[in-house]
């Protein structure tokens, strides 16, 4: 939350966590 995360699960797409 507040910290930007790679999600590779998500394809290697930003979310904000």
């Amino acid at each position: 939350m507040g910290r930007l995360q790679v999600a590779i699960d998500r394809g290697g797409t930003f979310t904000d966590v």
